[in-house]
């Protein structure tokens, strides 16, 4: 699971750093696989930011593509780059990426520059001046003077995109200290870097936030471990010695620091603390977007958090706040919180994963969603508790929790639970599954589908009702007593049933599959599909409806009844059958593989492919009909006229080559 999860959080990662297909192969191969490696050793879950790292990574990918750089050519037996399969670390990548882009800056230095190439963006004080970048030669000489990667080619595209601009600091004799990528769109920066990608030192910082307020650049945090934040009024901070009552813009990270924060703090993006120790944090905090803390302590506990977007704490050492006024969920995972915040309301969702110290919900009145998964064994719910949704799952709760009041979905999963009260409403989903459950309750309600896979439920009670689908896998069921119609899905695969009654209804797909199903009885209706794979049914009834498919492959079904139609694929591979009733016809494809079927009657029409491999099947009928491929040993020499057969394939596909 975590090896699934650590592969699509990298995937994200290198769409983010760029949408260039050939560079995100060459970052998956490099950065992308030692990430992955890494994880694997420490069997822990990824979470990640785009750090300057990756990025001067992707900058060096992007110029070697742009140049095509002869290593490029010397590949494995997988097509994978030799050069970049033999990195261990990302260490070692940002190394190689250092020794490219040196080499580049000594042949650089000597570019000249021609009228064009630059202008002059803005006048600072005492002779300082910005300039705009406008050509790869501007690039390219840039890159020579400050040994960082804006040359080489990967950024030259982004000069004719009106979204990109690039400035220079230049001091009074005309040499560059500092350069900068601005999205024009969002007008903050993407990048701001000093010699060698170090970040600018302050007196440089200071003089591009002078240009930057002039021109309507919103200064934003540049990494995740930048000790630079800015306020509304673009004054540089320090992360660690904030004013308070300070309001900083952009999104604000907190990472690997031992700090304080003032009383007052407030946040117009994102606000992430991560592997920190902090002292004391905010009597008052303001979060315009997110808030997370990660694998941090925090000491201190904030007197009221209004946090606009998801509040998420995980494997930390904290308490989330006294009040909250939160725009989305709360998540608190494998953390040491005791309480729970009082603020939260009827449009919030709490999730709650493996936090072995919080058995205190008192101050949970009314939520749109509560989930809990894996924890303590004492926790309880709070009387009076209004949900939208309840969600349980590996956590004790052996008798319902009748004390609260759900409006939607009620999941109990793993929880012990071993009793449904009488008459019980659900107005949604009920899902009780993986319990030791052993009977349904009379006057059972539930408004939307019913799941109680594999609990001890051997039969349904005389008196209850479902309203969408009925889950019953791997149970000890035996019969569906007076069950009749069934508004969804029916699963009764690997169930004790014989026998499915007559008359009933089964609005979508019926699963029966390894089942000990034997008799089907008249009027069965089946909405879409009917699984009876390695089943014991014999025969179909002569008036069974069934919409969209048949799958009775590997079961001991023999005949089909005269007349049978299904709009769907039918499968009747390893079954028992022995013949075709005349006339069949399958509206889809038919798959009748290691079938005893010998011969072919009058009248078959088969508008899919047929597969019938595994046969004693040599000839089909005179007039037989496959509008599809065959899939045999004899290929088109099964048809009584294969000539006329591989013209009508070769009229067959000339269409499919014109058809838009």
């Amino acid at each position: 699971m975590f090896y699934d999860h650590n592969k699509t959080t990298i995937g994200n990662l290198i769409t983010e750093l760029t949408h260039d297909a050939t560079v995100q192969k060459l970052l998956a191969y490099s950065l992308g696989r030692v990430l992955l490696n890494e994880a694997k050793a420490i069997h822990g879950v990824l979470d990640l930011d785009v750090l300057p790292e990756y990025e001067h990574i992707r900058d060096w990918l992007l110029a070697t593509v742009k140049n095509g750089e002869k290593w490029l050519e010397s590949v494995d037996a997988h097509g994978r780059p030799k050069k970049l399969m033999k990195f261990g670390s990302i260490d070692a990548i940002v190394r190689e990426a250092d020794k490219a882009m040196m080499k580049f800056a000594q042949k650089s230095r000597q570019v000249r520059i021609a009228d064009g190439d630059e202008q002059v963006a803005h006048e600072l004080s005492d002779g300082w001046y910005v300039v705009r970048l406008l050509t790869p030669t501007a690039l390219d000489r840039e890159s020579g003077e400050m040994q960082h990667c804006i040359g080489q080619g990967g950024y030259d595209d982004k000069l004719n995109d009106p979204a990109y601009a690039y400035y220079s600091l230049r001091d009074p004799f005309g040499k560059a200290h500092a350069t900068m990528e601005v999205s024009v769109p969002k007008g903050v920066p993407l990048q701001m870097q000093g010699k060698q990608n170090d970040e600018p030192i302050p007196e440089y910082f200071d003089r591009m936030l002078e240009f930057m307020k002039t021109v309507g650049i919103v200064p934003v945090q540049l990494t995740p471990e930048s000790r630079w934040v800015f306020d509304e009024d673009h004054k540089r901070h320090d992360i660690e010695n904030l004013p308070d009552g300070v309001t900083l813009v952009g999104s604000v990270s907190v990472m690997l620091k031992k700090m304080s924060f003032p009383k007052r703090v407030a946040v117009r993006g994102d606000l992430k603390i991560t592997a920190s120790d902090i002292a004391c944090m905010p009597e008052e905090l303001h979060v315009g977007g997110e808030y997370r803390v990660g694998n941090s302590q925090l000491r201190t506990t904030p007197r009221f958090l209004k946090v606009g977007g998801d509040i998420g704490i995980s494997a930390s050492r904290c308490e989330v706040a006294e009040t909250v006024d939160a725009g989305g969920k709360l998540f608190v995972a494998k953390s040491h919180v005791s309480r729970l915040p009082c603020g939260l309301v009827a449009k919030n969702r709490v999730l709650l994963d493996q936090c072995d110290e919080l058995t205190n919900l008192e101050n949970l009145t009314s939520l749109d969603h509560l989930f809990l998964t894996r924890m303590p064994p004492n926790i309880r719910l709070p009387d009076g508790l209004q949900l939208g949704s309840l969600e349980i799952v590996e956590t004790e709760f052996s008798t319902y929790p009748s004390n609260v009041t759900v409006k939607r979905d009620v999941d109990l999963y793993k929880t012990g639970l071993e009793k449904l009260p009488d008459g019980l409403v659900v107005h949604g989903c009920l899902d009780v599954s993986g319990n030791p459950l052993g009977e349904l309750p009379e006057g059972l309600r539930v408004g939307d589908h019913l799941t109680f896979s594999k609990t001890q439920v051997s039969r349904l009670p005389e008196d209850f009702a479902v309203g969408g689908s009925i889950i019953a896998s791997d149970t000890p069921l035996t019969s569906l007593g007076k069950l009749r119609e069934v508004n969804g899905r029916l699963e009764i695969s690997r169930t004790q049933i014989e026998e499915l009654p007559d008359g009933l209804h089964v609005r979508m797909d019926l699963d029966a599959v390894e089942s000990r199903l034997k008799t089907i009885g008249s009027g069965v209706r089946v909405g879409k599909t009917l699984y009876i794979t390695k089943t014991d049914v014999t025969e179909l009834p002569a008036d069974i409806v069934v919409e969209e498919g048949l799958d009775a492959s590997y079961s001991s079904l023999r005949s089909l009844p005269d007349g049978f139609e299904t709009q769907g694929e039918i499968r009747l591979e390893g079954s028992d059958l022995r013949a075709l009733p005349e006339g069949f016809h399958a509206w889809g494809n038919l798959n009748i593989s290691h079938t005893p079927i010998t011969e072919f009657p009058a009248g078959v029409v088969i508008d899919g492919d047929l597969k019938c491999t595994g046969t004693r099947l040599r000839k089909l009928a005179e007039d037989t009909v496959v509008n599809g491929d065959v899939e045999h040993p004899l290929g088109n020499s099964i048809f009584l006229r294969p000539m006329e057969r591989m013209m009508l394939n070769m009229a067959r596909n000339a269409r499919k080559q014109v058809s838009p």
